[in-house]
């Protein structure tokens, strides 16, 4: 029976992302009757997560056709070619996540391709193998089918969906053989002691077939099918081939199965013996750390709190000075008003009345009145700087006791911490419009910038400690 596979590399999961690439293929018999592979420049740029999966990004599509109408339908031709299922591994997503609106967007027959006996293996392996991972690559695994090139790209993933299909799940969904998807244990070889015993392994298992290669190799060279017997001959052939190749590889895993039981005992050793051991004492270390960073920092609060207590105290008073002084330069200053207009009185009743000296007093007076109001003036003027220079003082008193207190320091180490100012939103109803959603970013953003009082928001802080070696 023939039957199509089909794979999509995508820019996402969701509805409205594009396709990047996609490989679909006819089999018949172990073999491709028809292939398509189309690498596509999605219209919409490429999250960094899916290149991550995948490998393309917006620089690697840069010059790369559109899926369009014309691809669409040379999808569609092969599809309905295969007279035969069409399978994908996980057609909920393929085929109604993506294919179907993209075929949609471009005007193609979305509803012929919606028809197709489409039929996903990964619903197959969720029945046979429950509560196991049953993506691609631990399907394939299961029943032993090697990736031959990078997973996630779609050629690769596809040939490899055929190859799991042609082994068990094309036989399990139309012949009901559940029995045959059960993958037997690996038999138990004893692990060689040593790297040349291995390699002597191998050899003794690897020899018995080079004669047959070889001879299975200078048959081909001279076979020619030239009529109905050369072609069972070589059919003959072929099939001897493959069992040879079949008898190979399971040798091949003979002997790579001591390298596996090696390598678990290797890293049991490290794992259990020094690795494990090794994060406890970290862990303990880094406790103690974190204890002693968070005893310094409160001291370093309980500076803080004291040294605010004394700022408001010396505002206070500088306030409650300045209260005084103004109401003593007010005095003074009307005082001096009022001997300066009864001087002035004086001297002009001194002139009127043609008396020189006693204008001249009157005159002196006058001026003695006006120095007086300057020197209130000045005095005042002092009395708000003293005070000024006391409230500056304390306040560089908070601005030292809320400095960070330095690395703590050890021999051959040095390392410290960091107050990290974390945000809990509490009530969202409070949050400014300017933090909606709320955006718990934007808010975590507007208060490592300084902000501390947001309605509707807790800030906690976070003790981070660091360590690292000199060099």
């Amino acid at each position: 029976m023939r039957f199509a596979v089909l794979d999509c590399e995508t820019t996402g999961f969701r509805k409205g992302d594009r396709i990047v690439e996609l490989a679909a293929g006819v089999v018949e018999n172990g073999a491709y009757l028809q292939t398509l592979h189309f690498r596509l420049h999605p219209g919409i740029p490429i999250p960094a997560e899916a290149t991550a999966v995948h490998g393309y990004g917006d620089a690697s599509v840069a010059g790369l056709e559109a899926f369009d109408a014309g691809k669409a339908r040379e999808l569609l031709d092969l599809l309905t070619g295969a007279e035969g299922p069409v399978y994908a591994h996980n057609v909920p997503f393929d085929l109604e996540t993506i294919l179907l609106p993209e075929f949609a967007r471009v005007g193609a027959d979305a509803a012929a391709l919606a028809a197709l006996p489409w039929s996903c293996t990964l619903k197959m392996a969720r029945e046979l193998w429950p509560g196991e991972p049953n993506d691609l690559g631990a399907v394939a695994e299961r029943l032993g089918v090697e990736f031959h090139g990078a997973a996630h790209s779609a050629t690769v993933d596809v040939d490899v969906l055929r190859r799991c299909v042609e082994q068990v799940i094309h036989r399990y969904a139309y012949r009901s053989h559940r029995g045959a998807l059960t993958k037997p244990a690996p038999a138990q070889v004893a692990a060689p002691s040593s790297t040349v015993e291995l390699v002597e392994l191998a050899g003794a298992k690897a020899a018995p077939f080079l004669p047959r290669v070889k001879a299975a190799q200078e048959w081909a060279a001279g076979f020619v099918c030239a009529d109905d017997a050369d072609e069972a001959n070589g059919h003959a052939a072929l099939a001897s081939i493959k069992r040879v190749q079949a008898e190979a590889e399971a040798e091949r895993k003979a002997c790579v199965e001591p390298v596996k039981a090696i390598s678990s005992r290797i890293d049991t050793l490290y794992r259990e013996a020094i690795a494990r051991p090794c994060d406890v004492v970290r862990g303990e270390i880094e406790a103690k750390l974190q204890n002693y960073a968070a005893a310094r920092l409160a001291a370093q609060r309980a500076a803080e709190l004291e040294a605010r207590h004394k700022l408001a105290a010396e505002r206070a008073e500088a306030q409650r000075l300045a209260q005084l002084a103004a109401l003593e330069k007010a005095r003074i200053e009307a005082e001096a008003e009022r001997a300066r207009a009864a001087a002035q009185a004086a001297e002009l009743e001194a002139r009127r009345k043609g008396d020189a000296e006693a204008a001249a007093a009157a005159a002196l007076a006058a001026a003695a009145a006006e120095a007086q109001v300057e020197a209130a003036k000045k005095a005042a003027e002092a009395n708000s700087a003293e005070q000024a220079a006391r409230v500056q003082d304390a306040l560089a008193e908070v601005v030292s006791a809320s400095s960070p207190v330095g690395p703590v320091k050890a021999q051959g180490a040095t390392g410290g911490y960091a107050v990290k100012l974390v945000v809990r939103i509490v009530d969202p109803a409070k949050v400014p419009d300017v933090y909606w959603r709320p955006d718990l970013e934007l808010v975590q953003r507007a208060v490592d910038q300084g902000a501390r009082d947001i309605p509707g928001v807790v800030i906690d802080e976070q003790v981070q400690v660091s360590n690292r070696r000199r060099g």
